[in-house]
């Protein structure tokens, strides 16, 4: 099938220019890729108005005079680039394409050393709202002791299904003492940064519970011991699928959409309601950052004491008696 004579003059403006057609080498496999990095990298040179040759030697130019703040510069870019692809009335489904297509305009040109490393925006990552209160209320109360255990601390840490499925008892800060707020320190794989977050009553009174359960019927809880594990024999750590399962369960009991990035969106909902520090914020949720002058984000945020004094005060919380 021939290619539409738009599909053609945006492949040959990319490969107009040295750099565009170095960059359709090294990515391009098939015609259809060859066209869609290309119009990522159209649509790249409109928005900096400039041409494929001049962005790059800018980029260059920016890192070898300063290399830190070059890739915050250009980072900052390419989260202010998908604003305006947004903004032109691409689809979620278009952007992350065309996102690709600017990166690696930059990054087939330049040594591994220098490539940029944003992340590329997930085509539905806007489109799964956080689950809210008033039905999460309803879903709770429904809920067997482990399904609360594991909704709770969603609910309160923010953390992913595959930080949470990490963890182990002896884990919880402060849970053998009794306490009713637990710190919690997380290493996040997907950003390869270490953070800190905490669990509330909720959690840790819906823990007790189970972890009394298991108890109960003879498996062992010790400081070594998973957090979350099989509820039938053996008696191993609940994989990502398990807890997938828990989540089809309770969607088709309650007919209410929940998932643990719906539950990390409501952390994410009612800490920025109440009004946290947008860098504490993302701290607490394990993203990495960086601000002005290359600054790390860890060395702005408040030692563990004064962090578990602000939690409290933006954490909703209920009892299971709680009808909304």
């Amino acid at each position: 099938m021939s290619s539409s004579p738009s599909r053609v003059r945006t492949i040959k403006f990319c490969e107009g220019y040295p750099e565009g057609k170095h960059m359709l080498e090294k990515v391009a496999k098939s015609e259809s890729t060859k066209y869609l990095y290309s119009k990522g990298c159209k649509i790249f040179t409109e928005f900096l108005k400039k041409n494929p040759t001049q962005i790059v030697n800018e980029y260059k130019k920016d890192l070898k005079q300063d290399m830190y703040n070059g890739f915050d510069k250009w980072e900052q870019i390419l989260d202010n680039f998908v604003i305006h692809i947004e903004k032109l009335g691409y689809k979620r489904g278009s952007i992350p394409t065309i996102h690709q297509g600017a990166k690696a305009l930059i990054n087939a040109n330049v040594p591994h050393s220098l490539r940029l490393q944003p992340k590329t925006p997930k085509a539905n990552s806007r489109s799964i709202p956080p689950v809210t209160i008033e039905n999460l209320k309803v879903i709770y109360n429904l809920c067997n002791p482990m399904q609360k255990a594991i909704i709770s601390v969603l609910k309160d840490s923010g953390m992913s299904k595959a930080e949470v499925m990490r963890l182990n008892v002896g884990d919880l800060e402060g849970f053998d003492e009794g306490k009713s707020w637990i710190h919690i320190n997380v290493f996040r794989k997907k950003e390869y940064v270490e953070y800190e977050t905490f669990l509330g009553p909720n959690a840790v009174e819906a823990l007790r519970v189970y972890f009394a359960l298991r108890q109960r019927k003879r498996r062992k809880v010790i400081p070594e011991s998973p957090l979350f594990t099989r509820s039938c024999k053996p008696y191993r750590r609940l994989s990502k699928d398990g807890l997938n399962s828990v989540f089809t369960t309770l969607r088709k009991e309650t007919g209410i959409k929940i998932s643990s990035h719906r539950l990390r969106k409501f952390f994410e909902t009612y800490m920025a309601l109440g009004k946290v520090h947008p860098i504490i914020l993302k701290y607490w949720m394990g993203h990495k950052i960086r601000i002005s002058n290359n600054i790390e984000a860890r060395y702005i945020i408040p030692p563990t004491p004064e962090q578990l004094k602000l939690y409290p005060t933006n954490q909703p919380t209920w009892t299971t008696t709680d009808d909304g």
